[in-house]
């Protein structure tokens, strides 16, 4: 099991921030509250590009020291399964011309801290 910030288990992590929305509406506070609970591992600075294509939202990310990103956000029915959205993402991904090979995995994050950039 992975360490967690400062002691803190995964529900507990998950109380505190749902219970962030209600005690502490201004953007500022809940900033502050979270990096005194959990301390800030690093900071992405990106520009995104929303656009909508039927159900799916395709972001367009610019991520300051890690380059360009396609993101395909499918948005299911109540009536749809996971497989649906990967069909759904998958037309889209031919459509676009991006193959498997391109994908990656993780955030923007930990990419970032691979390459030595926080």
């Amino acid at each position: 099991m992975e360490p967690q910030p400062h002691g803190k288990n995964r529900t507990q992590v998950l109380n505190l921030i749902t219970s962030l929305k209600n005690e502490f509406p201004g953007r500022q506070q809940r900033w502050t509250v979270l990096t005194q609970a959990l301390g800030v591992r690093g900071q992405v600075v990106k520009e995104r590009f929303l656009f909508l294509v039927g159900q799916t939202r395709i972001h367009l990310d610019r991520v300051k020291d890690l380059g360009d990103f396609v993101e395909l956000e499918v948005v299911l029915t109540e009536s749809q399964t996971a497989q649906d959205g990967d069909l759904v993402a998958q037309e889209l991904m031919n459509s676009l011309k991006i193959s498997q090979d391109d994908l990656l995995t993780g955030a923007y994050m930990d990419l970032l801290q691979k390459t030595g950039n926080k």
